[in-house]
């Protein structure tokens, strides 16, 4: 059963993926093609995630009427694919006429509809599949299930903008057209492997309410995580929406450099993922997860000591291979119950929580640095001041997740996050190929050379 739904799911999600890269990381440049203001570009790039999120909670409600999460699962993915054949045929109706002034409305809307349902199918997906696989292989498998389709997304970005850039220079809203109906394809196409999952597991025979999931004992760990979440992602956020801003508008780097420090925290993800899954299975997955989140806190700070491009790329290096590590044992953590009904609103909880911390974060960063710009102080301090309370911020979560009861210390967690990291870091540069282990030098090399942004 295992190899049968790893093998479907893997296809699933690489399709899945592919929808992602061609779709849903296009809409914004589609916005900018369109002329909208810059206003409207910050509410399209937050409200439909937060919006999404919040909807979430629909999900408790569906399983009333829709007892099947198989049903469910397969609802919002063509769903999902009918959205982007509506981007589709926005971009067909602006090549056949020139006036798109209400198309502002309607791009909102169809993307927070395209959340809504993403976040939907997140929820139901991870609720029926993770009842499929045994508990000692779950860790494993939610490793191994990303780490190709991340693959296949960075693939799809390049694919998309070769369209964009190359042959549709001139005609950009075809480009935009034939990329949308792309992503509606593959994400049609992978509802054929989520038909062919096994049925079993799928059912959901008592569906309980919210008032139900809060007063019982055994989910408080469960709302603990959520509530640690919250703070974990405002402390996060604080910071994160600026690191593009630092890097070109303060430290004045090219897009070339640029886009090397920010492909190369992705990149890394794709490579730790085998990694992650041993390292579970030596440690516990709590001392991992905390582990992960100390090293997390620090990933700020590290931006206060240096201005080099290849320090700040280590760093980059360094925040994929701890965010990969986090993200992948807090799938594992909200799964630990057996109860499907429970899995949902673990993941609901978490969606939502993450989303308002985002928000409120990013905003809360935002007025921070204006501020701070605007009492005359150097052009690196306001950032930097960001980047410490982030780093600070962060850290602090983590004694909203650890139980004071725990037999982990903050010098514990040091020790198992020295063993694991150094350890395993070493592993991976023993023993990959030449052409993957020296990477980096070369484009130190390129970046050193590279020519900072005229003023």
């Amino acid at each position: 059963m295992d190899k049968l739904v790893f093998s479907l799911s893997t296809k699933e999600e690489i399709l899945n993926s592919i929808m992602i890269g061609l779709g849903e990381s296009f809409v914004v440049p589609f916005a900018l093609a369109l002329s909208l203001p810059l206003n409207f570009i910050a509410i399209l790039s937050s409200l439909p995630v937060f919006i999404g999120s919040v909807f979430q909670f629909l999900s408790l409600y569906l399983t009333k009427f829709l007892h099947n999460l198989k049903k469910l699962v397969l609802f919002s993915a063509l769903f999902q694919s009918l959205v982007w054949l509506l981007f589709a045929f926005i971009s067909y109706n602006i090549i056949t006429n020139s006036d798109f002034r209400a198309f502002d409305l309607i791009l909102i809307i169809l993307f927070i509809v395209y959340f809504v349902f993403s976040m939907l199918f997140n929820s139901f997906w991870n609720s029926w599949v993770s009842g499929l696989v045994s508990r000692q292989n779950l860790a494993n498998f939610y490793a191994t299930i990303n780490q190709y389709p991340l693959f296949f997304q960075l693939l799809a970005l390049i694919l998309a903008g070769f369209i964009l850039n190359s042959f549709f220079s001139n005609f950009i809203f075809l480009g935009f057209f034939l990329i949308f109906l792309l992503a509606a394809i593959a994400r049609l196409f992978s509802t054929y492997f989520l038909v062919r999952i096994p049925d079993s597991n799928s059912l959901i025979s008592n569906p309980i309410s919210l008032r139900k999931y809060f007063s019982n004992n055994k989910n408080s760990k469960y709302i603990k995580f959520s509530i640690f979440n919250f703070a974990l992602m405002f402390g996060t956020y604080l910071a994160a929406p600026f690191f593009d801003v630092f890097m070109l508008k303060v430290l004045k780097f090219d897009y070339f450099t640029w886009s090397i420090l920010v492909f190369s925290s992705g990149f890394i993800k794709i490579l730790a993922a085998k990694y992650w899954s041993a390292i579970i299975k030596i440690f516990s997955p709590k001392s991992v997860l905390i582990a992960c989140i100390s090293a997390i806190s620090l990933l700020p700070i590290f931006w206060l000591f240096t201005k080099d491009p290849f320090l700040l790329l280590l760093i980059n290096i360094f925040s994929g291979f701890s965010w990969f590590g986090y993200d992948l044992l807090r799938s594992v953590y909200l799964l630990e119950t057996n109860s499907n009904q429970t899995k949902i609103i673990n993941f609901s909880l978490y969606q939502g929580t993450r989303a308002f911390g985002m928000l409120l974060g990013a905003i809360l960063g935002g007025f921070l640095i204006s501020y701070f710009q605007e009492l005359d102080l150097d052009p690196f301090k306001p950032f930097y001041i960001v980047f410490l309370l982030s780093g600070l911020l962060r850290f602090l979560s983590i004694f909203l997740f650890v139980d004071p009861k725990s037999n982990f210390s903050i010098f514990e967690q040091k020790k198992y996050f020295k063993k694991i990291f150094y350890s395993h870091l070493l592993h991976w540069l023993l023993n990959q190929k030449i052409s993957q282990t020296y990477f980096l030098f070369p484009i130190k090399k390129i970046i050193s050379r590279s020519k900072p942004i005229p003023k």
